[in-house]
């Protein structure tokens, strides 16, 4: 946030960080570590700037703090933001205009920020010998307080007269370095004292930390608070299976319960899939599926349930729509969610069948670097149409497209012997080719594409990378292509052992349809990709949601079996993590974040306390001051930061 300007309308959370690592205002392996760890969940549907939004909620519940709201729609900087962290020699008049440009002009405001973000963290020797001489303990380090959780002992010592905080007492002082104690005590400690209670603590860290994180440029736009839907469909898709006229549908997905959505989900007898034909009147009838109970999962704030099914449909009765039903064990009682919310339409969790991605035969090759997508699009999208004129000339014929959208590295630095990568989006199309085959039905034609993500001009894609780009498939009129007259859900590819990914070679291919060609290799399984929406959002659209306020009906992936999707839950994350099948369900994100993090913190105890998803952008008011000013800054000067953890925090 330290680029914010409120009056301008400028700066704020928008992962400018991630440019500003040299420019002296941001020391130490903090930023960098931080920001590599999130751009391994950057997609076209979730910003740098939403993730480090995301890494404060998490940080702080990893600690045991409060849920912080969560709203998306962030927008990441393409440059660095001007210089002007608040630095701890700066006077106390001088700290309060700098988070009033910030947007915060009460001292109240400035004082939580600060008591809030120096909960965690210290101030460390090798960044700033003025304030702790090397030698001063066997970390060279000193904490801003004794625990190691997200509670109001910093304020607490401070109103006791026994605090340790560096920022407060010791060498600081005589240099006039003690911007903690200048800040806390700006109203007289009127602020850092009602702050020394728990819940007073807690909930005026709760608010304050969404008023910084929702602090944005003119111009962005954030959704509402996210919350988890009770009901979710994941990873919902439509494959062709077989060939010729024995070709028919294979519907499979899964769906995830909510378990605190009624009294009676703790314990569930049944889940069934209720879907409905393509076409009404066509004679096919509504189907009841059985979904099998395949996992648990939790995070911070919410339990799940997960359940799968497949089931096979004739290529004329498709499928258009589908709802849930629930059904307890307790007291018999059957749940129904049909997706309505009061718009046109019957409600119901909408199908596309236009444009199925075939992922039986779309993956990539590690070692080759190479990506093959193979689609099929029903006939009459793509067909050239008879136009309604005396000459009777032929439309011209649809194109169908492969976009691409994947992760190149930004820069790389190495602090300590370590290298970070931070990663940005970039984005590339390629025309997919018709892919003859005798044994494709009539109601589609296939088409397929052969590419490699957009790579960096100075260093190589790695596996990994490709592991993570987003693909897309539009059909789009010739004379303008681009708009989109049918697009399918984005979907990322699973890996596959050389000459083992797309159709087989030869003549005809025929067989496309009755095998499948992407046989998994150990040199990647293309788990770990995270995609975090299922509504296939637009760049920097809030599309990192459960949405806490859907209008008329979801429309589902047809496109998404393996996808993974982090649905972030009750106030923002409790999330599903790896990558989802009919057999296993695997921890949530904030599981594997809490793990992380608790390996991290016994690593580094002799360092910090804090951490390492929260020391982000968003956090820049958690891990130090976070400001934009625009009078010159001598970069050389002590790095200490009054707000935040320091040089080394969350």
């Amino acid at each position: 946030m330290a680029t914010a300007d409120a009056g301008a309308g400028a700066g704020g959370v928008d992962a400018s960080i991630a440019y500003e690592m040299e420019n002296g205002e941001n020391n130490g392996i903090a930023f960098p570590s931080t920001l590599a760890f999130l751009s391994g969940y950057l997609s076209a549907q979730s910003s740098l700037s939403d993730l480090i939004a995301l890494g404060v909620y998490a940080s702080v519940r990893a600690c045991e703090g409060p849920a912080v709201p969560i709203r998306v729609g962030r927008i990441d900087a393409q440059n660095a933001g001007p210089l002007g962290v608040p630095m701890p020699q700066d006077s106390p008049a001088q700290l309060s205009a700098d988070f009033q440009r910030m947007g915060f002009p009460d001292a109240a405001d400035m004082i939580a920020m600060t008591v809030c973000g120096h909960t965690l963290g210290g101030v460390h020797a090798s960044i700033n010998p003025q304030i702790v001489p090397p030698g001063s303990n066997s970390r060279d380090a000193i904490l801003f307080d004794n625990t190691h959780r997200f509670d109001a002992r910093v304020a607490q010592d401070f109103v006791r007269g026994n605090t340790t905080n560096p920022l407060v007492v010791g060498p600081s002082v005589a240099q006039d370095l003690h911007s903690d104690f200048k800040i806390f005590s700006r109203d007289g400690n009127a602020t850092v004292g009602r702050m020394s209670d728990e819940q007073n603590f807690a909930d005026t860290c709760k608010d304050i930390l969404q008023r910084m994180i929702d602090v944005v440029p003119h111009g962005v736009h954030l959704s509402d608070p996210i919350k988890p839907y009770d009901v979710k469909p994941v990873g919902v898709q439509l494959e062709l299976e077989g060939s010729g006229d024995g070709a028919y549908l294979v519907f499979s997905g899964q769906v995830r319960v909510r378990k605190g959505a009624h009294p009676g989900f703790a314990n569930i007898k049944s889940v069934k899939i209720r879907h409905r034909p393509r076409q009404a009147g066509s004679g096919c009838q509504e189907r009841l599926v059985d979904a099998a109970h395949v996992g648990s999962g939790s995070g911070f704030d919410e339990a799940f349930e997960w359940f799968a099914f497949s089931t096979k449909v004739s290529l004329d009765e498709s499928v258009s729509s589908f709802t849930v039903e629930v059904t307890t064990s307790d007291e018999e009682k059957t749940v129904v969610y049909d997706n309505y919310t009061g718009g046109a339409g019957d409600g119901g969790f909408r199908v596309d069948d236009s444009v199925i991605v075939q992922r039986s035969q779309s993956c990539f090759v590690p070692a080759e670097k190479h990506a093959t997508v193979i689609v099929a699009v029903r006939r009459e999208l793509v067909e050239a149409e008879t136009a309604a004129t005396e000459t009777q000339t032929e439309l011209p014929r649809r194109s169908v497209v492969l976009k691409v959208s994947g992760p190149v590295p930004l820069f790389a630095e190495s602090p300590d012997e370590l290298t970070w990568k931070v990663s940005k989006l970039v984005h590339h199309e390629v025309e997919m080719e018709p892919l003859e085959s005798s044994t494709t039905p009539s109601a589609y034609l296939l088409f397929t594409a052969s590419t490699v993500p957009p790579s960096s001009t100075s260093e190589e894609y790695t596996a990994d990378q490709l592991a993570k780009a987003r693909f897309n498939v539009a059909v789009a009129d010739q004379s303008s292509p681009e708009t989109a007259v049918v697009s399918a859900e984005t979907f990322v590819l699973v890996g596959s052992l050389p000459g083992q990914c797309g159709a087989a070679s030869g003549s005809g291919n025929g067989q496309v349809l009755s095998e499948g060609y992407c046989a998994s290799g150990t040199e990647s399984d293309g788990g770990n990709v995270v995609s975090l929406s299922t509504d296939g959002g637009e760049d920097n659209e809030p599309s990192l949601n459960e949405s806490a306020a859907t209008e008329g009906s979801e429309e589902v992936s047809v496109a998404n079996a393996d996808t993974v999707e982090v649905a972030v839950a009750a106030a923002a994350a409790a999330t599903s993590f790896g990558r989802q099948d009919a057999s296993t369900v695997t921890v949530t994100v904030i599981t594997e974040v809490r793990r992380t993090l608790t390996t991290t913190l016994k690593k580094t105890t002799t360092t910090t306390s804090s951490a390492p998803v929260g020391g982000s952008d968003a956090s820049r008011t958690v891990s130090r001051f976070t400001g934009a000013s625009p009078r010159a800054r001598n970069v050389s000067r002590p790095h200490a930061s009054p707000v935040g953890a320091a040089d080394e925090g969350a």
